[in-house]
């Protein structure tokens, strides 16, 4: 039993530990507050413009250091130590990329060394092979004039085998024309005699068929001409019909063109009396006085969260001058409007017998999270907030 408590009393003791730790931490993030300090400058002729920005919180455990000088660069500190950085932001980056660029260059050269060794290797492996294949080559030479020497023979007695074939082939092509042409002189002979008692037959069948080709080409003009005619008048039906189309069809867009261009001009015309209405909607949502006393809740709201974000402390010193006095009395008197807003941590030096333009400036101040937490509260959920928002989400959808 007393081992069963005292296992209860350790763990209630590291809970309430690690609570309270919770609990530290949550309020360390809400009422810790973070600093932050900027410092920049500008030299004609020295150095060019370079500025600093310093953000820490709880005694610089967490750390956030942006700088630039010819590039913007930024380190990340937790504790002392870079968790994210870009290029060229501390010694310690620059002197990892050296040393890693060192033992690159060294890799590299080994890497050729090694590829000459085997290069070398591979050339003397392969000299005996290509001392082995020349021979080989200088065998092979006189084989192949062999099977030349051989080939030209047998060439030649091909070609005198073929020449007596050609000139049979040509003797019997001849005698064949020949025995062509008695058959034909035969033919012509044997008609001859027979036609002398034919030729009256003849006469009257070639009258006959010149009557028949009269009669058929006559008919065939008369069709035509009557084709030629229907075509011609199917034709005026047809230009007719396509001409009542197109003017159908042009009637119908101009039509279309005129509602068009009507519905245009409404519209237009209509455009300031819509312009009107909105505005008229616009005043009456400003008017109303939940929304007079949202906007002033807010104005007072805002202009306190700037004064709590804004530098506690601040130094500004300015050398501004122009070889024209006009140009440099113009400066000065903005200058003197703005001066009451930073007092007497402004000082300006003017120059008037050159052009010249130095500052050197320094910010330092503080932001409480619970502070800021609190403010937008008291914006978010101060009472007619919500309505305010719903009506202007609906004047927006309009």
């Amino acid at each position: 039993m007393e081992l069963f408590l005292l296992i209860l009393k350790i763990t209630g003791i590291t809970l309430l530990i690690i609570a309270g730790l919770l609990i530290l931490i949550v309020l360390a993030v809400l009422f810790v507050p973070i600093r932050y300090g900027a410092y920049s400058i500008r030299k004609a002729g020295v150095s060019p413009f370079c500025a600093r920005l310093n953000v820490h919180w709880f005694l610089h455990i967490v750390g956030l250091y942006i700088s630039y000088d010819d590039g913007l660069s930024y380190v990340l500190k937790i504790f002392g130590i870079p968790v994210k950085k870009s290029g060229g932001s501390s010694d310690e980056g620059s002197g990892k990329d050296k040393k890693r660029k060192r033992a690159k260059k060294k890799n590299a050269g080994k890497r050729k060394a090694g590829h000459l060794k085997e290069k070398d290797t591979e050339t003397v492996e392969n000299e005996p092979e290509a001392l082995k294949q020349e021979p080989a080559a200088a065998e092979a030479i006189p084989e192949t004039e062999v099977q030349e020497a051989e080939a030209v023979p047998a060439t030649e007695v091909q070609e005198a085998e073929a020449v007596p074939e050609t000139e049979v082939q040509e003797a019997e092509a001849v005698f064949e024309t020949e025995v062509k042409e008695a058959e034909a002189a035969e033919a012509v002979e044997t008609a001859e005699g027979t036609a002398s008692p034919t030729v009256e037959a003849a006469e009257e069948i070639a009258s006959a068929a010149a009557e028949t080709e009269k009669a058929v080409f006559s008919e065939a003009d008369v069709t035509e001409a009557e084709a030629a005619e229907k075509e011609e008048s199917a034709g005026a039906e047809e230009g007719k019909a396509s001409f009542l189309s197109r003017l159908s069809d042009f009637y119908k867009r101009l039509s279309g063109m005129a509602v068009a261009l009507k519905e245009k001009l409404v519209a237009i015309i209509r455009v300031p009396e819509r312009l009107i209405n909105d505005l008229n909607v616009y005043i009456d949502f400003l008017s109303d006085e939940n929304t007079k006393e949202q906007l002033s809740n807010i104005y007072s709201e805002t202009k306190k969260l700037l004064g709590h974000i804004k530098p506690v402390k601040y130094d500004i010193y300015l050398l501004t001058g122009n070889e024209d006095p006009y140009v440099t009395g113009s400066i000065l008197a903005v200058l003197a409007i703005i001066s009451p807003v930073f007092g007497r941590a402004l000082r300006v030096e003017p120059c008037f017998d050159r052009n010249i333009t130095e500052f050197e400036a320094e910010f330092r101040g503080r932001v409480v999270v619970f502070t800021v937490l609190l403010i937008l509260y008291r914006v978010f959920y101060h009472k007619g907030f919500k309505e305010m928002k719903a009506r202007y989400m609906e004047l927006s959808v309009r």
